[in-house]
């Protein structure tokens, strides 16, 4: 069993708080419009979803269109980035930010990890996460039931990440609230699962909020996911479903 992450120690001093310039934000709607295309992989081929599919993308167009590329962090830069020094085994850099304030191979460094976050390839294999964002959020809000759906594979992804965790110390995951913003959602590291009778909960390194390690609080009970996070105004909450994202560690350049 791995020795588990310490968001204190281990995760950033700095808030994921970014001002991207203008190529940046193109290039994230560029990606945004690029796993558009490939969301057919990540929606259920059961029946029911059958109605629904062809709708879907021009949906997630109109969208992707309207996100909000500007206001975006590098959550997901800093989850792999932050998974990648622990696993091996280094030491964070001191920087404590502002943002802006970084050194430039360490924002560098962020900025690619970010795209990682995005998709990457693999031994040839395509691992895509923004297309799975993405095509759940179309079964949230285009399908009658797909919140119920979205329940039971957080349910699945809740055991999947305990297994993770087990084997690696932590583990990036993607977090699904109820905006139609693509950017409004987030990414963080999980580094501890744990239940009692009616609840569960992550606790996550939420580059967000940094320091202590804060808590997610989910409850399966319902025919929808309930999920709260421990601060008011996180733009991902309530969330309304999760999952265990695609990840490949890189050795820190820096």
């Amino acid at each position: 069993m791995a020795q588990n992450f310490n968001p204190t120690t281990d995760g950033f001093a700095f808030v994921n708080y970014w001002t991207l310039d203008q190529a940046t934000c193109d290039e994230i709607r560029d990606k945004l419009n690029q796993a558009v295309k490939t969301i057919s992989n990540y929606l259920p081929l059961i029946p029911a979803f059958a109605p629904y599919r062809a709708s879907i993308q021009n949906t997630l167009n109109t969208w992707v269109s309207k996100a909000s590329t500007q206001g975006f962090g590098l959550c997901g830069g800093m989850a792999f980035a932050a998974l990648d020094y622990f696993k091996a085994g280094r030491v964070l850099p001191s920087e404590t930010g502002p943002t802006e304030k970084l050194s430039e191979p360490l924002r560098q460094y962020i900025l690619n990890r970010m795209r990682d976050s995005f998709f990457f390839v693999q031994d040839g294999v395509m691992h895509n996460n923004l297309g799975r964002v993405l095509a759940w959020m179309a079964v949230e809000h285009l399908v009658p039931f797909g919140k119920h759906w979205l329940r039971s594979r957080s349910e699945a992804e809740f055991q999947k990440l305990q297994d993770l965790i087990a084997a690696h110390g932590a583990w990036p995951i993607a977090l699904i609230g109820e905006s139609k913003d693509p950017c409004m959602n987030h990414q963080v590291l999980a580094y501890k699962c744990a239940s009692n009778d009616t609840q569960n909960f992550i606790y996550i390194y939420d580059m967000n909020h940094p320091g202590a390690g804060h808590m997610i609080t989910l409850d399966f009970n319902g025919s929808i996911l309930q999920g709260s996070s421990e601060f008011t105004g996180d733009t991902w909450t309530p969330l309304r479903c999760f999952f265990c994202e695609d990840y490949a560690p890189v050795i820190p350049p820096i």
